[in-house]
């Protein structure tokens, strides 16, 4: 495939999350001087792969046309114990991804300053100083940003959140144990020597169906895992023999730091393989959304105000370092904590921790109710002396 212009002010590489919500912003800002720009994505076609789901505060609204279902409360559950958690300024929001890609592919491919190429595989060889090679093609550039999902430039050993799941369809007359009026974002929880295990349900109410996912966090990289053991939760557990399985949703996220002294919102690039993922908790969408929206207005030289956001992102990071390090040493303290969150929080101050928004005041309060305090605080100093 040729493009229509030899240079461009900027080119993205890679129309995954990052690179589509980069591109988004970029299009909608309103500045003088517009900027050309490709997005080149090797993939020929979007497909519906992945439900991506975050908390957000009600105010905001970003990608409202997008969102599928919006929940002001959520559901925690281990050893048989149910604690609904409820918020009045937050929300938990969830996207599918082919609706994301279809409405900012449909926004770009509208913005004739943008220009959207898929099929087409850039590999570091194919970038030369200021210059793309492809297709016998040459393309020069101002600005380059790699959002592009590179396996072979993950750390080593990091901990990786494996899932296996389904999209369950189920007739309107038929009782369970679902609650369509809640997700269920941890059912379950268990341990064991390598991994948190717990199944995550996401219902929707319009069309009767729901996403059910086992969900392994874990010091491995593969799991073995017999899927027909999902079938048998839904069974017993939810009481449900009689469904359609729609589609499936299996997939792997690794979560690790860059490094210590990293803030995600300074990176150039984007997307997992740039810190784009919440080493902890292993989401994603919302950290990509706040790394576009500052990268765009860098791009464009919008001015803009975000001291405390990054003396915060690096608050969060060391913070998201001394959990990973905790879970190598043992899952069993991370389920701790976890349940200690789940029991002892607020849901306000759960989605704001979750989300990066909480104040020093709340991140103590969440520090004071940390069970094992002392591992933590032994992995703090590691952490902090390299030791």
């Amino acid at each position: 495939m040729k493009t229509t212009r030899h240079k461009y002010d900027i080119v993205i590489l890679g129309a995954g999350c990052s690179g589509m919500l980069l591109s988004f912003f970029l299009s909608n800002k309103k500045t003088k001087h517009k900027k050309n720009i490709l997005l080149i994505e090797r993939n020929q076609s979007f497909v519906f792969d992945k439900t991506w789901c975050f908390w957000e505060e009600k105010s905001i609204n970003t990608l409202n046309e997008c969102i599928n279902n919006s929940w002001s409360n959520w559901i925690l559950c281990n050893n048989n114990e149910k604690i609904d958690k409820e918020s009045k300024s937050y929300q938990y929001n969830q996207i599918r991804s082919i609706d994301f890609f279809k409405f900012i592919e449909k926004i770009i491919n509208n913005d004739r300053n943008f220009e959207f190429i898929q099929g087409v595989e850039v590999t570091d060889d194919c970038i030369k100083k200021n210059k793309i090679f492809f297709n016998n093609s040459e393309i020069e550039f101002d600005e380059l940003i790699d959002c592009r999902f590179i396996k072979e430039n993950l750390p080593r050993n990091v901990v990786s959140q494996i899932f296996f799941g389904y999209e369950i369809q189920v007739s309107s007359d038929i009782k369970s144990e679902i609650n369509f009026d809640s997700p269920s974002i941890i059912s379950d929880l268990t341990y064991d020597d390598n991994s948190l295990f717990f199944y995550y349900i996401i219902p929707d109410k319009k069309t009767n169906s729901f996403l059910i996912q086992a969900t392994f966090i874990s010091k491995k990289s593969t799991i073995d895992f017999d899927k027909n053991k999902i079938h048998e939760y839904i069974k017993n557990k939810l009481k449900l023999t009689d469904y359609i399985v729609i589609r499936e949703e299996d997939g792997l996220i690794p979560q690790f730091s860059i490094s210590p002294y990293y803030s995600y919102l300074k990176s150039k690039n984007g997307g997992t393989t740039h810190g784009m993922v919440k080493p902890s908790s292993g989401y994603g969408f919302l950290r990509s959304c706040n790394w576009a929206q500052i990268r765009a207005n860098r791009l464009l030289n919008i001015k803009q105000q975000i001291k405390n956001q990054i003396f915060y992102s690096y608050i969060y990071n060391f913070l998201d370092i001394i959990f990973l390090e905790v879970f190598k040493e043992n899952p069993k303290y991370t389920y701790d904590l976890f349940s200690a969150m789940a029991s002892k929080i607020d849901g306000t101050l759960y989605a704001k921790f979750l989300t990066e928004k909480a104040n020093l005041v709340e991140i103590l309060k969440v520090i004071v109710i940390t069970p094992n305090k002392l591992i933590f605080i032994k992995k703090a100093l590691k952490v902090l002396f390299n030791n």
